[in-house]
């Protein structure tokens, strides 16, 4: 078990080849790491392998783990017989069978559903059964999916529900979803999920809802959900006149920063300009039309958030959870939001990107100005184009001392195509964490370096660096994950 690792990382076949052998020889704490070991390796030899030893042994737990070997290598070909093993086991064994068919987005029928379902009573294993019916849009699935709703499950059970019943799009989901909505006997996390699903129901009658709820509900939380639920709406023009007239007339500051980040979503032009009122929703008698000039240009966004800026102030004293004031909490949001918008290629105002570029810059300085505002600020400039934002930021980077800020920095001057005067600063930087090694990576990556991006991606991974989601989801590192090695390390 002590030299799993080494075989997981390795590109050697023989190692695979060890591994087999292993596996039809050994037994205990031998095989089980055996098994382990080759769910890193993706190829039909190493699934022959699995599948043999999955029909000849008997340890429930055994079962269970080839069953989670077979789904890292996405064996999708065993998933008929992975189900029958599941409608057999029990316990913890049916549980972890479960995770490996939901792994594999695997389906079944509604029986098979029923029976798991029967075999645990907990609320968690109970949704993950549910989401085997995903995909499946047929009459029998949506109305057992509206018992399941109805019934008197756990909440967690009935949530998940609804959401598949969002994902099944079905017109006549709408009703039920809206009897949950608006019942006040029920739970606010499960009122939520259904907020949630109509916002994946293709029809109009879903909007209405949603906007119904979202100016009459009784919970704030729920008010949120709905907005999240319109933003999820792309290109729905009545779901954005929900969230700008729900922003025009509401009061709670919460609500309108949630419906400026759906409208963001939405790609609606007005956005930026919202956000900055957001930023003044608690002095009602405030100059927040002047912030319009983020989104049309009329005016200097430089001297608009000069004014603000001054009225707002930056107070001292503990804020939530993550020590900002609510006024700070908004710049960061807006600091989002004008990365989104320069993320929109359809956005071409230049003179409104200008405009953008100068209050990014107001923004970082700040006097007093906490650090995850800054960095908010510099990853948002890193969006821009090179010749609005580099100059600016390299001028900006030797008066940024938190280190967090500077870390930002090095990838956004990296993204911005200045690769030399990134590798400056991160050598002036000292004790890499395992973020610190992840954003070295993409800087190599930006430069083209596929082998130095590999290389910090292997530091990475030796400092605990586990968020394999980060790493699909970068765009500087789509060639480094093509390598051998880091496939294996990161069960890519």
């Amino acid at each position: 078990p002590q030299v799993v690792p080494v075989f997981q990382s390795a590109r050697d076949p023989r190692c695979r080849s060890f591994l087999i052998g292993v596996s039809n020889r050994a037994s205990g704490p031998q095989l089980d790491a055996a098994i382990a070991a080759l769910g890193s390796y993706r190829d039909a030899d190493v699934e022959r392998a699995l599948v043999a030893l999955l029909k000849r042994t008997e340890s429930p737990k055994r079962i269970a783990l080839c069953c989670w070997a077979l789904a890292r290598i996405n064996a999708q070909s065993v998933a008929p017989y992975m189900l029958q093993l599941a409608l057999k086991s029990r316990g913890d064994a049916a549980v972890q069978i479960v995770d490996s068919l939901v792994r594999l987005r695997a389906q079944a029928s509604v029986e098979d559903v029923k029976s798991l379902r029967e075999k645990v009573s907990s609320g968690a294993y109970q949704a993950r059964c549910l989401r085997l019916l995903e995909g499946d849009t047929t009459a029998p699935v949506i109305a057992y999916l509206v018992s399941v709703l109805n019934s008197k499950s756990v909440d967690e059970v009935r949530a998940e529900a609804a959401l598949a019943l969002g994902r099944c799009r079905s017109h006549a989901s709408i009703f039920i979803m809206k009897q949950v909505l608006f019942n006040q006997n029920e739970t606010l996390n499960l009122r939520s999920h259904s907020a949630l699903a109509l916002g994946q129901l293709p029809a109009a009658d879903s909007v209405a809802v949603l906007k119904e709820a979202l100016d009459s509900a009784d919970a704030d939380g729920l008010r949120l959900a709905c907005a999240r639920a319109l933003g999820s709406r792309y290109g729905d023009a009545a779901a954005s006149a929900a969230l700008v007239g729900a922003f025009s007339s509401d009061v709670v500051p919460e609500l309108r920063r949630e419906t400026a980040i759906a409208l963001t979503r939405l790609g609606h032009r007005e956005a930026i300009g919202l956000f900055a009122e957001a930023l003044m929703s608690y002095d009602p008698g405030g100059t927040a039309a002047v912030f319009n000039s983020l989104s049309n240009a009329r005016t200097s966004s430089a001297r608009a958030f000069s004014s603000l800026l001054k009225q707002v102030g930056l107070t001292d004293g503990p804020g939530e959870s993550d020590g900002l004031q609510p006024q700070e909490r908004l710049i960061v949001t807006l600091c989002e939001s004008l990365r989104a918008f320069a993320l929109d290629r359809s956005w071409r105002d230049q003179n409104a990107r200008a405009n953008c570029v100068q209050a990014l810059q107001r923004i970082l300085t700040l006097p007093r100005a906490p650090a995850i505002i800054q960095a908010a600020a510099v990853a948002a400039l890193s969006a821009y184009p090179k010749q609005m934002a580099a100059k600016e930021l390299q001028s900006l980077m030797k008066g940024l001392t938190a280190p967090e800020v500077q870390r930002a920095g090095v990838l956004a001057l990296a993204r911005l195509g200045e690769t030399r005067t990134a590798h400056e600063f991160f050598a002036q930087l000292t004790d890499y964490s395992a973020m610190d090694c992840f954003n070295y990576a993409c800087v190599w990556g930006l430069a083209g370096n596929t082998s130095r991006a590999g290389v910090w991606l292997t530091k990475a991974a030796m400092l605990g660096f586990s968020r394999v989601h980060l790493i699909r989801n970068t765009r500087e590192l789509n060639n480094a994950c093509r390598l051998s090695r880091i496939r294996v390390l990161f069960d890519l």
